[in-house]
Order: structure tokens, then sequence, then C-alpha cells
């Protein structure tokens, strides 16, 4: 009978702690799911972009380092350019720091894998990777830390006369507060073969009232 007892009071604990973790489960993919739509709603309305995931979506913000994860994402053009996407992210990780700014975190590391980008510039200067119409603004947030390998790049650059196809990779080498920042590119300019490096200073030293110095090939 004490044995029954013992067996039938673990069933119950082993039952309970099954039930318990189905509900966190169950909280937790909720809890992601509203996170997700807020997000996109937030970053829709503020880059006047429609943004999806069609994948999948973590976050991790109860951290000193808060940590974004999502697959199959994709970016549209703004409003004043025609409709398409801008941008399809395979993978995009993002891991941020939390500051006291008007901007609450600022981004530690970006990481794009897969990425295809579709970059658009027409005769008057308008362009989807621009933030505003106008082009002015303070731009993008800073970014310490980038990895982008081969992106696949299609820019059609009306202002400036320029069809370029190809495969560009984005990085810091070795990812360090002083490691150089690196881009490559191969493909096709107006026709012919062409390659292009850039070397920049580190990343995570940039600064908004001091100049980035970078050189180019």
């Amino acid at each position: 009978m004490e044995r029954q007892a013992v067996r039938r009071t673990l069933l119950w604990t082993l039952a309970g702690i099954g039930v318990l973790l189905a509900v966190f489960a169950t909280a937790l993919a909720i809890a992601s799911h509203h996170l997700e739509g807020a997000l996109l709603g937030a970053l829709t309305a503020r880059t006047g972009r429609e943004i999806r995931v069609e994948g999948s979506f973590a976050a991790q913000l109860l951290s000193l380092h808060p940590q974004l994860t999502a697959t199959e994402v994709s970016i549209g053009n703004p409003p004043w350019m025609p409709p398409g996407t801008m941008a399809h992210i395979g993978r995009l990780s993002l891991d941020l720091d939390w500051q006291l700014a008007v901007l609450p975190v600022r981004i530690r590391r970006l990481e794009m894998e897969h990425a295809v980008l579709h970059l658009l510039r027409d005769a008057s200067g308008r362009s989807n990777w621009h933030l505003q119409e106008t082009g002015a603004g303070k731009g993008p947030p800073l970014i310490a830390s980038l990895s982008v390998p081969g992106a696949h790049l299609e820019l059609h650059d009306e202002r400036r006369h320029l069809e370029f196809s190809g495969t560009v990779s984005a990085g810091d080498a070795g990812a360090g507060a002083t490691s150089p920042l690196r881009i490559e590119g191969a493909g096709q300019l107006n026709g012919r073969a062409a390659t292009f490096s850039i070397e920049g200073e580190a990343l995570a030293q940039a600064r908004r009232d001091q100049p980035y110095h970078f050189t180019l090939q």
C-alpha cells in the first residue's frame, strides 16, 4: 500500500509538472506571437515599410543584451517607390544593448544570412534604402558589429545610370572592438565584370559627430 501511495504521488507530481510546463510553453508562445506583432507593427510604422516574418521568430528581452532572431524576413519598398520587396533575409539576428537614450537600445551586432537585396533609385534621387523620401535625417542606428556573408545584390540606379548584379559580403575581420570593416563585391556593372573592396574603421568606434574613414578599390 505504501509503495502504491508513493507511486501515485509521484505520478500526480509528474503530471502536475507536465501541466505547468505545457501552460508555460503556451504562455511563451502567446507572448512571443504578440511580441512579434507589436515589434513588426512598430517597425512598419517607423520605417513606412511592410515587414513580414514568414518563418520562425524568437526574442529574449529580459537580459542586459537582448536578442532577436527571425527567419524568412521580407522588407517592402517605402511608399514613395513602386511596390515590391527591398530585401528578403533567410535568417536575421540582432544583438542589442540597453542604454539611457531616446532610443533605449543600440545594435550590438547585426547578422544577415542568405540575403537578397533589391536597391532602387529613380532619376529624381529617391531611393528605397533611405528612411525618408528626401534622404535627409539622421539615418539608421549605428551598428557596432556586422556580418553579411554572400548577399545577392541587384542595384538599379537611374540617377547615376548604374546597373549592378552580383554578390556582396560585409563584416568585421574578427568582430572585435578594433576590427576593421571589410566589404567585398563581385558581379556585372553595366554589363561588364567588376569587383570592389572597401576597408573601413571599426564599426564599434564609429560616431555620428566624427568622420568615418575608409578606402575603396
